[in-house]
């Protein structure tokens, strides 16, 4: 369960590190981007445990949040159109209305891309072009620009795994 984040001392321009509460919330930050020490941004998943079939299952959501300065506060990304799970492993951000957010989404028997993009007032997803019938993975991401950002990550079709570049 997320309780706090640490908030690198570059950030608050001291030495150490300071504790930051952010949420009683469950869930996982994994990735944060930080455009100055009031305009920090961090991505991650929700974990929803419920009870089907009497068994347990554990499904995630994307979760990203921002940091003001003063206060973290959630900033919602919209569930996939399909309504499946999906989770965000990184994040980056090249000016306060453009930020980046990557990681993967399931649908039965493989993985897709999951790319989603702020534009200064909401999450919008964003095409990965992603190989059919492959599972695809996203970890990483750089934004260069405006509109312009690189995304990195795994494809893997259950006998190999390779390195894939989006862009």
């Amino acid at each position: 369960m997320i309780t706090e984040i640490l908030v690198a001392a570059t950030l608050a321009v001291t030495p150490g590190w300071e504790v930051v509460p952010v949420t009683p919330e469950p869930g996982n930050l994994v990735a944060t981007a930080a455009l100055s020490a009031h305009d920090v941004w961090a991505a991650g998943f929700t974990l929803d445990r419920q009870v089907v079939d009497d068994r347990p299952v554990v499904t995630f959501q994307p979760q990203t949040w921002r940091w003001t300065g003063k206060a973290w506060s959630r900033v919602p990304v919209p569930p996939s159109p399909d309504g499946r799970p999906g989770r965000l492993n990184a994040i980056a951000a090249a000016a306060p209305g453009r930020v980046w957010a990557v990681g993967d989404r399931w649908l039965p028997g493989r993985t897709v891309s999951l790319i989603e993009r702020w534009d200064g007032r909401k999450w919008s997803p964003e095409p990965a072009d992603d190989e059919p019938g492959v599972s695809q993975h996203l970890y990483g991401v750089a934004a260069t620009g405006e509109s312009d950002a690189w995304a990195v990550g795994t494809a893997a079709d259950g006998e190999h795994t390779r390195p894939i570049a989006r862009h």
